[in-house]
């Protein structure tokens, strides 16, 4: 079938260019979800995006950059999966020709964090997860979905530097959370920094954790339930005692 789709001049004729495209782009999306055949769905998808090289762009209709941009977003994860220094170069490649068509849309940090976490033998690259990380806390709307999606993300960070983690959080909280009265947001990272001090339990580690709360506590325009000044104050008296105490 693509072999002899290739015999027609599909420039002159964009809705079928575009027609064959979708065709390719869900025989490769099978691929790559249901079949899990990631080589056999990067010739796919890369067939489907070759398609888009012939047509003149004005000749196109607005739904052709949708469907470029789900072909270029499958094809990345293809190569992810595979995960061969050769697909990964290849999918960062991809992913410079997705930015600079789209910009900084959520789909390409989110795949910028993928790749990130993709590095062949190398160890994650935790440094630019968490550059990609505080845009993606400076720029997305707060609302539940996002909030857990970045929530999602810190915990992964930490699983690599726990440090750049708890760093992370006390931005999000200082820079949005409390500049926007997220109350339960509020509540949520303040529960969720105390658990991830106990990983980190270093005198480093306490006054980061002492500083956090002092961030809660004091630089919060909004009022916090009982429960969570209740959990500040609890955990806040013994890091008094712990961070200013004499050495033995």
């Amino acid at each position: 079938m693509y072999n002899k789709s290739r015999k027609y001049d599909v420039s002159e004729h964009p809705k079928t260019a575009e027609g064959f495209a979708d065709v390719l782009y869900e025989l490769g999306k099978d691929m790559l979800l249901r079949e899990k055949n990631y080589e056999f769905a990067i010739t796919w998808l890369d067939r489907a995006f070759e398609i888009f090289r012939t047509p003149e762009p004005q000749k196109l209709s607005q739904d052709a950059g949708e469907l470029q941009t789900s072909i270029l977003q499958a094809s990345i994860k293809a190569r992810l999966e595979i995960g061969s220094t050769q697909r990964i170069a290849e999918a960062r490649g991809l992913l410079q020709r997705l930015e600079g068509d789209i910009g900084g849309k959520l789909v390409v940090l989110l795949l910028k964090l993928e790749l990130l976490s993709s590095t062949g033998h190398e160890p994650p690259d935790a440094d630019g997860y968490d550059t990609v990380l505080r845009t993606m806390m400076a720029s997305l709307v707060l609302n539940e979905d996002n909030f857990k999606l970045i929530i999602f993300h810190v915990r992964k960070l930490q699983q690599w530097n726990s440090t750049l983690a708890c760093a992370a959080l006390e931005k999000f909280l200082t820079g949005r959370v409390v500049v926007e009265g997220k109350l339960a947001q509020l509540e949520k990272i303040i529960m969720m920094r105390f658990h991830m001090s106990g990983e980190n339990d270093t005198m480093e580690g306490i006054v980061a954790l002492e500083r956090f709360v002092t961030l809660a506590e004091d630089g919060k325009p909004i009022q916090l339930s009982p429960g969570a000044s209740l959990g500040i104050h609890t955990v806040s008296l013994p890091l008094c005692g712990l961070s200013h105490a004499d050495p033995p």
